[in-house]
This record gives structure tokens, sequence and C-alpha cells, in this order.
């Protein structure tokens, strides 16, 4: 298997994140000179934002600063929340997006990997290409996550580094098929799959041009 990250509390496991897919809608007043309008749309805002720091697991510590330094119901304050909420709202579909691509790319990995076992080249064929745009856009997808927020390093899904499983597929798909086993099961073959780790370049996307 490939390496599991060493543990991290920014770390999140986003197989195991269920985000919603239709998120509420936000509808807060932009801003107000009444001090009790104020006060009680500071409270909603707020309650919104920590809504929102549940499911894209923003970290405790960050959490806490921005409330210690947003803690009174002030115009300051209450646009600062406003900005905060907006900005993670974007970064949830970032998030939303990539997951989608994730398990649309492993979906087409297993399949590709079934074809590959019963020797149905034609078909292996065909799905490739598609295989190709999916992990660039994976890639492209992680390497935004990753400039989204400081603390974003590793993508982990099911436990492993996600860039790092992509190489080992990618090392599998470019000639490393001595690592399949006619007589072994498919999960002991994806098990050999992610234990193979290889130099491969990721820019090359499972072959250089001169393949495509």
């Amino acid at each position: 298997l490939t390496p599991r990250p060493e543990h991290d509390m920014t770390l999140v496991d986003w197989s195991s994140v269920e985000l919603p897919v239709e998120p509420e809608p936000i509808d807060f007043p932009r801003e107000t000179t009444d001090p009790i309008a104020l006060e009680l749309a500071f409270s909603q805002a707020m309650r919104q934002l920590r809504k929102l720091w549940d499911e894209i697991r923003f970290p405790m510590g960050e959490r806490r600063r921005f409330e210690r330094n947003n803690d009174v119901a002030t115009a300051e304050s209450y646009a600062q929340v406003l900005s905060h909420v907006t900005r993670l709202l974007l970064y949830r579909r970032q998030i939303q997006e990539l997951v989608q691509t994730v398990q649309h790319r492993e979906a087409v990995l297993h399949e590709v990997i079934a074809l590959y076992r019963s020797h149905q080249s034609e078909d292996l064929r065909r799905l490739m290409p598609q295989l190709r745009v999916l992990t660039a856009q994976v890639m492209k997808g992680i390497h935004g996550w990753q400039n989204a927020l400081p603390w974003n390093k590793t993508f982990v899904w099911r436990g492993h580094d996600y860039l790092h499983k992509i190489r080992t597929d990618v090392a599998y798909l470019k000639g490393d098929t001595h690592v399949y086993d006619d007589d072994s099961s498919e999960e002991e073959d994806e098990s050999r799959l992610h234990s193979q780790i290889h130099s491969a370049r990721l820019s090359d996307s499972f072959g250089s041009s001169s393949d495509r």
C-alpha cells in the first residue's frame, strides 16, 4: 500500500467526508447601522460560519484565532465574517468538485484493472484516454486545493496520499504489468499495484506525447 501520511491534526481523509449537495442559501444584509440588527446579523453569520467550519474540517486552532479577532459585533467584524463565509463557500465547492473527480477516476481505474485481468484490450484502449483526462483533472484539482489554504499539504483519500497513489497507478499503467498475477484476487492485484513505487513523471499523465 502507499505510505500513510504522518499524524497531523490538519489532515482530513476526504473519502469519509460528506459535504451537502445543496448548501443552504446565505441571505445576510451586507451592512447595517442599527446596533440591534447588526448584533442579530452577526450572530446568524457566525452560526453559518461555524457550520461551514465543521463541514470542511477547518482546523480548530484557526477557528479559535478567528473568533478571538472577531468576538464583538461591529461593522468591521461583521464584514470579516461575511468575507470569510464567502471564501469558504467557494472552497467547499472546490472540495466537492475534487472529490467527485477522484471518485470518477477511481471508478474508471477499477474498470481498467478489471479489463486488463480479463484481457479485453479493445475496451482497455477505449478507457485509457478517459483515465488520462481524469488523472490530469485530479492532479490540477489537488494542486488548486493545496494553494487554497496554507496548511493544505497532503490530499488524503482512503488513508493514503492520493498524489502518491497516482504515481503507483501511473507506474503500473506505463508498463509494470508484471505485478499482476492471474491467480490473485482483484483486491490483491490493487494492493500490489499500490506498492509499486516508481519515479513516473506525473506530467506525462500515463505516457509521453509520442504514445498518444
